[in-house]
C-alpha cells in the first residue's frame, strides 16, 4: 500500500474494501498498475504466505490478492475489461 492509499484510508476510513480479482504476482503488477493509473486505491495480499517466504521462495504462482474499495469496484472491473486506453 503507498501513500496514496493510506491518505484514502484516513479520507473514508470506514469504507469496505471488495475483493477484485486473485491472480499471480506478474500479473498483479499489471493490474495494480492500471487501478492506480485510474486513481483507484489497491491492496494487494499474498493468500497464505507471509512477506519472507515469499522473499525466500521465490514462487511466482503464490495466489495474489487484489482489493479496492468497495466504491470504486464496479471502475475496477470495467477498467479490467477494457485495459489501458489512449487518454
Amino acid at each position: 500500500m503507498d501513500k496514496r492509499d493510506k491518505q484514502y484510508q484516513e479520507e473514508k476510513p470506514q469504507e469496505e474494501w471488495k475483493l477484485l480479482v486473485e491472480i499471480t504476482e506478474s500479473e498483479s503488477i499489471i493490474i495494480e498498475s492500471l487501478c492506480r493509473s485510474l486513481n483507484i486505491p489497491v491492496i494487494k495480499k499474498y493468500s497464505g504466505v507471509t512477506g519472507y517466504f515469499k522473499i525466500v521462495s521465490c514462487l511466482p504462482s503464490i495466489p495474489v490478492l487484489i482489493y479496492v474499495p468497495a466504491s470504486c469496484l464496479d471502475k475496477a472491473k470495467e477498467a479490467l475489461k477494457t485495459g489501458f486506453e489512449d487518454k
